[in-house]
């Protein structure tokens, strides 16, 4: 494999970074139904945030479009994330589809040199579509997003990937911290489950390495070999991914109880990081919450028509809070509900879900760390 030379250094990134990154790393980036189909605004949104960084518009992008699962009526209530949409639908994403195709042949997408549109004639679910993709990667190293996962800042791209490769036998995948799930990840992992984590310190990257006992599905750069020889390999994994399944539910939980029952031995083979940052550099739209503005609407965005990247400081909350961000992003608007009128600046919406884990925070069942008593104002309650 070539290495990248040491004297690339990512915070004055030219030309010749982009050269070097775009023989390193492909992007891939899986999208499904949504309910603000046919509407490429939240793909768009993604877009941007990538361009915070640089370079990596030279790499070649991958954008994955899983088949349609199962078809309901129009009477019955879709399910977004098990592929289950009304009849009315097939259209609104065949639309959606062909959208995604004009918008990457468009001269507004020109700063992404090489990009490629896989559409799947079956659903696979994200394991499948992922895998899919990988089939089409020729770079050592991939970089995983899911449609409505926006960066928050410029990422050390070419740091990672010098990590990565210099610490290849340790170090197999480096995940982008998130508010909800691995900002303060060693904190709360010993709240929970009572198990002390060490960073790990290499000299390529400016903070610290974070073993993750779970992978997750957020944004991640991972070796391309790991996916097709481990996580794909059921020989090697212990998984076989059937349609539909998410690689955090299905490998991500294996390895969870893997560590749990065999000790943090067993971490090594996974080989899961995340970079141990004070804030997050990921945040979740959610995608199957958001719907389509009206084309008007957008002049009153916050962003208006810039597509100015999202503000960390000022974003309330992630999945339950869709309501207090969504107009953040140019052509999306949260879900309209005649019994649940807007929410105030500011203010919070109680959880439209039960939650049946356990807050990791007072370890009491029935309420997520979002929405526990005991959260202190310095943990940023309120915050996600």
């Amino acid at each position: 494999m070539e290495t990248l030379p040491s004297q690339h250094r990512f915070c004055n990134q030219s030309e010749a970074h982009a050269a070097t990154l775009k023989h390193f790393l492909t992007i891939v980036v899986t999208t499904s139904p949504i309910p603000s189909m046919p509407s490429t605004a939240l793909l768009e949104a993604l877009f941007r945030s990538l361009q915070l960084t640089p370079a990596l518009p030279s790499c070649h992008l991958i954008i994955t479009a899983d088949g349609v699962g199962t078809v309901v009526s129009d009477a019955e209530k879709p399910n977004y994330k098990k592929s289950k949409i009304q009849g009315k639908d097939i259209a609104k994403y065949t639309a959606y589809v062909e959208n995604i195709r004009r918008l990457l042949e468009s001269p507004s997408f020109s700063d992404f040199k090489s990009t490629e549109l896989l559409a799947l004639s079956e659903w696979k679910g994200f394991s499948g579509a992922v895998r899919a993709a990988v089939e089409s990667v020729k770079t050592p190293f991939v970089m995983v997003m899911q449609h409505d996962q926006l960066l928050l800042d410029q990422i050390d791209v070419l740091s990672i990937i010098k990590a990565l490769q210099r610490h290849s036998s340790i170090v197999k995948y480096v995940g982008l911290p998130s508010r909800t799930t691995t900002v303060g990840y060693a904190r709360r992992i010993q709240h929970r489950y009572g198990i002390s984590l060490q960073p790990f310190n290499v000299p390529e990257l400016e903070v610290p390495l974070m073993p993750l006992l779970m992978w997750y599905d957020k944004p991640h750069i991972v070796c391309r070999e790991h996916l097709k020889d481990f996580v794909f390999n059921p020989e090697k994994s212990g998984i076989d991914f059937r349609p539909g399944e998410f690689i955090e539910d299905v490998l991500g939980q294996h390895q969870l109880d893997d560590i749990k029952r065999n000790g943090l031995g067993a971490h090594a083979k996974y080989g899961t990081f995340v970079l141990d940052t004070a804030r997050p550099l990921v945040y979740h739209l959610s995608g199957r919450k958001a719907e389509a503005s009206a084309p008007e609407a957008s002049d009153s965005s916050p962003d208006g028509s810039s597509g100015a990247p999202l503000d960390p400081d000022e974003l309330a909350g992630e999945n339950s809070g869709t309501r207090s961000f969504i107009a953040a992003v140019e052509g999306l608007r949260a879900p309209q509900s005649p019994e649940a009128p807007p929410l105030a600046p500011g203010s919070e919406a109680a959880p439209s879900y039960k939650f049946r884990g356990v807050c990791y925070r007072c370890g009491q069942k029935g309420h997520s760390f979002r929405y526990c008593s005991q959260r202190s104002t310095a943990e940023g309650r309120g915050g996600g």
